[in-house]
C-alpha cells in the first residue's frame, strides 16, 4: 500500500491538480493500494474561516464569499471531469445548499459551536477530495471517494479529538480490501 499526500498547492489550480492526477495514475505498481489524501484546494480553507467570522458579526458578505467557493469548485470539476459532470456538479450544489444551512443555523445562534466549526471547515477536505476522486474515475475508472469521518473514529473533543487509533485501522484494513486500488480521502478534518 501506497499513501500519497497532497496538500494546499498541490490543489491551488486545475493544471496543478491535473499534475497530481498523473502522479497518482503512475503510482501505480502491480497490485499496490494507493491511499491519496488531499487538502482542500489553495485558499478554501481561509475562505471559510473568513465567513465564520462574518457570520458572526453578522456580516452578509459571508454569501458573496461562499458563492465565489461554490463557483471556484463548479469551474474545476467542469474542467476535470470527463464523465458524469451533471452529477458531480449537482453534488457539489447540494453540498453548498447543506453549508448553507449549518450557516443559517449558526447566524440564528449568533455563535459558532467547535462542532458546528470543524464541520464548516470540513467541507473544502469534502470537496477537493470528491472532484478529485471523480476526475480519477471518470477519466481512468480507478477511484473510489472516501470520507475520512467514515475510517477515521475519534471522541467527541471537537477541535481537538482523540483518535482511536483501534477502530480506525480496522475501518482502513477495511476499506482496502474493496474493489478499488485508488482511494482519495479528505484530509484533515477536526
Amino acid at each position: 500500500m501506497k499513501v500519497l499526500k497532497f496538500g494546499w498547492t498541490s490543489v491551488g489550480t486545475t493544471e496543478s491538480i491535473k499534475k497530481v492526477l498523473k502522479i497518482i495514475v503512475n503510482s501505480k505498481w502491480n497490485d499496490e493500494k494507493i491511499l491519496t489524501v488531499v487538502s482542500a484546494f489553495s485558499w478554501v480553507t481561509d475562505s471559510l474561516l473568513e465567513i465564520m467570522n462574518l457570520v458572526i458579526c453578522s456580516d452578509a458578505r459571508y454569501k458573496e464569499v461562499l458563492a465565489n467557493i461554490k463557483e471556484r469548485h463548479i469551474f474545476i470539476a467542469k474542467d476535470l471531469v470527463t464523465k458524469n459532470q451533471k452529477q458531480v456538479i449537482s453534488h457539489i450544489k447540494n453540498s453548498f445548499k447543506e453549508l448553507e444551512n449549518i450557516l443559517k443555523e449558526v447566524v440564528s445562534l449568533g455563535q459558532i459551536l467547535s462542532e458546528k466549526s470543524d464541520l464548516i471547515l470540513s467541507f473544502g477536505e469534502r470537496l477537493s477530495a470528491y472532484i478529485i476522486s471523480q476526475s480519477l474515475a471518470s477519466n481512468w475508472q480507478i477511484s473510489h471517494f472516501v470520507d475520512a469521518r467514515n475510517i477515521i473514529i475519534t471522541d467527541d473533543n471537537f477541535s481537538c479529538a482523540w483518535v482511536d487509533f483501534s477502530k480506525s485501522n480496522q475501518k482502513i484494513k477495511d476499506l482496502v480490501s474493496k474493489n478499488s486500488w485508488v482511494f482519495v480521502i479528505t484530509g484533515f478534518i477536526g
